[in-house]
């Protein structure tokens, strides 16, 4: 299954979620409204008591009560957990007592933990993660959350860190990050959210009762009978509301089972063994702790989990066993022994340069520039060539850039010495501009990283950017505006925007700003016919980008209107192309379902090939145009 389909397939699941929420709140309504009934039953006078009599005094009123008093509690829970999870996974790592890890750690284990997800992420060719730690919790667990792969965030505990070696840590790591690019983490999301309302009635019902038993509410002139009528209202809606647990872990159960068979499957797909996430699964099996979480608000979160964080009627996790059975079917069914792999004389350097002596054998099956042009059924779905070329940038990127794009001062100065340009009278121009609006002491790093720049490869830079994003979101707002207002008067320095100028500023801004947020990143069922101009806009820009002349635009053009089936639109000039126009091209084709945006894709990908010659710098145009639509691309490193 590739990105587009685990993305329609995540749709798919949604509408299925929204079925059960929708039957759940009609649940909900149903036994409110017995509980009213009842309640009123009880407080009617001795003729009223006559059931037949009671049943034809009640109309349409009471039951219409009850359906919007309900409707209207579960939207409000809804609302409120929604609008705190929209801020970014960082919420969710927070609320389970998660620390953020900084991205130039020198700790063993963090800094393994770093690598490994800088690696995938790179191979997947989505911005890197923010990382977490839960350094309270002994059991080896991990999760991963957010909307988009703009605000994703990884998280770890403590036990997984310590009792987990190398490969048995990027095999959950690579579970996670199957999670991010299957959309699993925006189901689960909206799954916290929904289910959040249906609990918030237990949690009014729980209110209710506190204040009765504080003596905050009185006798009132009904005399005691008013406070039995609300203890046994509060008792009613608790046990209701909580009833909703029944269903929430009913929901959790039904939709998340299945995703966490193809989460591990994704996972032997993206590193190409079994023995990682076998060995994470078997370790979990074989320690005391296993995967339990301790944090009050584990249970919330429970269809988050790597492994299942806490004990639950309906598990919302396959059986361990089972899981460990898919992905080795040779397992002979005992759990090994575990003892903490906490090892004092394990350097920092065995886990780069040990680890390269592993991948060596791998490392000359890299994505040829040609060959990546028939990686699109992948996109976001990366596989052991995509992982080893991923391995072989970070080993041979110089020790200071890779510092550089991990701590958030030196990011800065790392983008602004990769836009400088060749030319001396313009780079002075920019140096300029640099060394008035830029931090102090910016300026200074700016020269030290331009020399190295200037010795890799054109391919290792994209890559860079990638590494520095999780290091420029540490930016606060103040600093985050800055930078961005530097990095744009460096750009139009010679009042020209070059191409690999928009590449780089677009996946930045997109991967800081979101784009679109995610939360109005609405999706339509369109066709990209239904986008005709936006979608002209883009491949035009591609086609001359592309083309030594308007006759070689025009054809490179056809071919990619072909592709998608569209005839008849007419190639734009290149002088009418301005990037803002295409950036507010790229905003309105975000909202397409995935499956219009890879005909997007393979629209510029039909562009590229009309011309004999695949050049990296046409590549990096079509990664930024998937950035910008969020679809992940794999790197290309020549071979």
């Amino acid at each position: 299954m590739n990105f587009f389909e685990a993305q329609a397939d995540a749709r798919r699941a949604t509408f299925r979620l929204v079925t059960l929420f929708v039957l759940a709140v009609i649940t909900l309504i149903a036994l409110t409204d017995l509980l009213v009934i009842f309640l009123l039953y009880l407080n009617a006078g001795p003729v009223e008591r006559d059931f037949g009599l009671f049943a034809a005094s009640l109309d349409g009123g009471v039951h219409a009560s009850v359906a919007f008093f309900i409707l209207l509690i579960v939207t409000l829970g809804t609302l409120y957990k929604s609008a705190q999870l929209r801020a970014g996974g960082h919420v969710v790592a927070e609320m389970l007592g998660g620390h953020a890890v900084p991205q130039n750690t020198q700790d063993f284990l963090l800094r393994r933990y770093v690598n490994v997800v800088e690696e995938m992420a790179i191979a997947a060719g989505v911005p890197v993660p923010r990382l977490y730690v839960m350094k309270n919790e002994d059991g080896i667990n991990a999760f991963a959350a957010g909307l988009t792969t703009d605000d994703a965030v990884i998280c770890v505990t403590q036990g997984a860190l310590e009792l987990l070696d190398r490969d048995e840590l990027q095999g959950v790591i690579a579970h996670e990050f199957s999670h991010i690019l299957n959309g699993d983490m925006r189901l689960n999301s909206h799954l916290t959210g929904w289910l959040h309302g249906i609990l918030f009635l237990g949690l009014l019902g729980t209110y209710l009762l506190r204040m009765l038993s504080y003596g905050r509410v009185r006798s009132s002139s009904r005399g005691g009978g008013g406070v039995a009528a609300l203890a046994m209202l509060g008792g009613g809606l608790a046990v209701i509301g909580y009833g909703g647990t029944f269903f929430g872990n009913l929901i959790k159960a039904t939709i998340n089972r299945q995703r966490e068979y193809l989460a591990d499957a994704s996972a032997v797909q993206f590193t190409r063994t079994p023995h990682g996430i076998a060995g994470a699964l078997k370790a979990i099996g074989g320690y005391s702790y296993h995967s339990r979480l301790t944090s009050p608000a584990a249970p919330q979160a429970s269809h988050f989990y790597f492994a299942a964080g806490v004990q639950s009627f309906f598990a919302t996790h396959p059986p361990l066993a089972e899981r460990i059975r898919r992905v080795d079917p040779g397992w002979d069914g005992a759990y090994p022994r575990i003892t903490p792999a906490w090892l004092e004389q394990r350097k920092t350097e065995e886990i780069t340069d040990g680890h390269k002596e592993q991948v060596a054998g791998r490392i000359a099956v890299v994505t040829a520039v040609s060959g990546a042009l028939n990686q699109l059924g992948t996109f976001g779905m990366p596989g052991d060539q995509q992982l080893a070329a991923s391995y072989g940038l970070l080993d041979n990127l110089p020790p200071p850039l890779k510092a550089a794009a991990r701590e958030p001062y030196s990011a800065r100065a790392l983008v602004y010495a990769m836009l400088l340009d060749r030319d001396d009278t313009i780079k002075r121009q920019q140096l300029e501009v640099i060394h008035g609006r830029a931090e102090e002491g910016v300026f200074e790093h700016v020269g030290v990283l331009y020399k190295l720049l200037a010795m890799q490869p054109r391919e290792h830079y994209l890559p860079l950017v990638e590494m520095a994003i999780p290091a420029l979101r540490a930016l606060s707002p103040l600093q985050n505006q800055r930078f961005s207002g530097v990095m744009m008067a460096i750009i139009r320095a010679d009042n020209h925007i070059s191409m690999f100028e928009w590449v780089v500023s677009t996946v930045i801004l997109n991967a800081l700003d979101g784009g679109l947020e995610a939360s109005q990143r609405v999706v339509y069922n369109r066709r990209l016919r239904q986008h005709g101009i936006q979608t002209r806009v883009v491949l035009s820009m591609l086609a001359h980008a592309d083309a030594p002349d308007e006759a070689a635009a025009r054809h490179a053009f056809v071919k990619g209107m072909e592709a998608i089936e569209m005839v008849g639109g007419e190639l734009y000039p290149a002088a009418s192309l301005q990037f803002v126009t295409v950036n507010n091209a790229l905003r309105q084709l975000d909202r397409l379902v995935p499956e219009q945006k890879k005909k997007l894709l393979e629209a510029c990908i039909a562009i590229v090939r009309a011309n004999a010659q695949v050049r990296i710098d046409e590549i990096e145009v079509i990664r930024a145009i998937a950035a910008a639509i969020h679809c992940p691309m794999p790197p290309v490193v020549s071979g």
